[in-house]
C-alpha cells in the first residue's frame, strides 16, 4: 500500500479565491456551467503562474465528446460499465506504470464523464511509503497536464479500436482540475467521488457542482 505523506500548496485560501475566478468549480461556479464554456470565448481553466508538476493531490474532470454517454450507464446508484468504460478506467488505473510519480487516489467513470483524485509523489523518492521507481517509466516530474494528455490519447485510441471508428474523438478538448489545498478538501473529493453515481441517479444533467469552501 502507498502511503504517501501528500504536501499540500501553501497560501491555498489565495489559490482557492483565484481558482474560482478562473471558473473552476469554487463556490458560486458549478461544474456544469464549467464545461457548457469549452465553446468560444474559451476560459482559461489553469492557475495562473501554478507549476503543475509540484508534488500533491488534483481532482480532474473530464467530459466525453458532445456530453455523449458513452462509458455506460447508472442503475440504482451504481455504475454498469460498458467494454468503453472498463477501458477508461483500466488505463487509468495504469497510469503509475508509465509515470513513476502518480498515484490514483480514487477515480470513477460515469456515463459521460470521468473524476480522478491524481496524486504526484516526487521523482526519485524511495524508501517508507515510496515504490522504487519502474524501469521504463517517465523519470522527470511530469506536469499534471501531460499526464492528461497520455491517458486521453491512450482511452481514445482503444475505445476506436473497440468501437472501429479509426479517429472519432472520445473526450472533449481540456479538461478542469482543482488543486486540493489541505486534508479536508482531500477527504471531500474522496467522498464526492464515491458518491458520485448516487448524485447521477437523482439528477443527471452533468458533473455537479463543487463547492471547496
Amino acid at each position: 500500500m502507498d502511503h504517501t505523506v501528500l504536501q499540500f500548496p501553501v497560501g491555498g485560501q489565495r489559490d482557492g479565491r483565484e481558482l474560482g475566478r478562473q471558473l473552476s468549480g469554487i463556490g458560486k461556479y458549478p461544474v456544469r456551467v464549467m464545461f457548457s464554456q469549452l465553446t468560444h470565448p474559451r476560459i482559461h481553466p489553469r492557475l495562473r503562474g501554478y507549476d503543475y508538476s509540484k508534488p500533491g493531490a488534483y481532482f480532474v474532470t473530464i467530459c466525453t465528446h458532445r456530453r455523449e454517454e458513452s462509458f455506460g450507464l447508472v442503475r440504482d446508484g451504481g455504475v454498469i460499465l460498458n467494454s468503453i468504460g472498463h477501458e477508461v478506467g483500466r488505463h487509468l488505473q495504469l497510469l503509475p506504470s508509465r509515470f513513476s510519480n502518480v498515484r490514483i487516489d480514487a477515480s470513477v467513470s460515469i456515463p459521460d464523464h470521468a473524476h480522478s483524485l491524481i496524486v504526484l509523489k516526487p521523482v526519485g523518492a524511495v524508501g517508507a511509503g515510496f515504490p522504487r521507481p519502474v524501469a521504463g517509466t517517465a523519470p522527470l516530474q511530469v506536469r499534471l497536464g501531460k499526464v492528461i494528455a497520455y491517458f486521453k490519447y491512450q482511452t481514445t485510441k482503444a475505445a476506436n479500436e473497440l468501437r472501429q471508428t479509426p479517429s472519432l474523438p472520445l473526450w472533449q478538448r481540456g479538461y478542469f482540475e482543482h488543486v486540493i489545498r489541505n486534508e479536508r478538501e482531500l477527504n471531500f473529493a474522496r467522498r464526492y467521488i464515491h458518491n458520485n453515481p448516487l448524485q447521477w441517479t437523482l439528477d443527471n444533467s452533468g458533473p455537479f457542482p463543487v463547492n471547496w469552501n
